[in-house]
């Protein structure tokens, strides 16, 4: 594939074998070829899903406990009143009270959150399997998000970040790319649909 497309395609797979690069560095378990073993969301992009051996078992309630939520916060009290909306799919316990789990470390750390279920596909947002975390467009949200990312995933939880213009290009032109305004810099969680 040539052209813009072929070079998207590339930077999304440089993108998902750094990750993984980055996994390794992080957790000490590499997979096979991370490229293989990338699930799709509903609308065909990639994510960078955890090894089979990091996953969280589908039988087991996902969790975190209270001695992973005090090393989350203290990873993350450094962005204090930053902004975190969460969701999770309305009708689902389980990812409910994962989504809570999250809630609770995140305000521990003094972050700004909001929780609230929505059904699945809600707005327009893809189908979720794990968790996505969406970034607005500008830096701050960006570093906010990659530290979110690297405390999750040292946790051992199934999660992958994109930029929330790949879904909704209109925001795009909310605030600049510098901005340190909470509702400009937040991230949005969906807590999805257990791996």
């Amino acid at each position: 594939m040539s052209g813009l497309p072929g070079l998207l395609m590339e930077k999304s797979r440089l993108k998902t074998l750094l990750f993984s690069l980055g996994m390794l560095l992080v957790t000490g378990v590499a997979t096979t070829n991370a490229l293989d073993h990338a699930p799709a969301l509903e609308n065909g992009t990639t994510t960078t899903p955890l090894a089979p051996s990091q996953e969280k078992s589908r039988t087991t309630q996902r969790g975190l406990d209270s001695k992973q939520q005090a090393f989350m916060a203290q990873t993350l009290s450094r962005f204090a009143g930053e902004r975190a909306d969460i969701t999770w799919y309305l009708g689902d316990g389980e990812a409910g009270i994962f989504a809570a789990d999250i809630e609770s470390a995140l305000n521990a750390a003094h972050w700004k959150v909001f929780n609230k279920p929505f059904p699945a596909g809600a707005n327009g947002m893809p189908t979720v399997i794990g968790v996505a975390i969406f970034i607005m467009p500008n830096e701050r949200s960006q570093k906010i998000a990659d530290e979110l990312l690297k405390a999750l995933v040292s946790e051992r939880v199934a999660v992958f970040a994109e930029p929330l213009t790949k879904f909704f290009p209109s925001f795009a032109t909310l605030g600049s790319q510098r901005s340190t305004d909470p509702y400009e810099t937040r991230v949005l969680i969906v807590v999805g649909n257990h791996p």
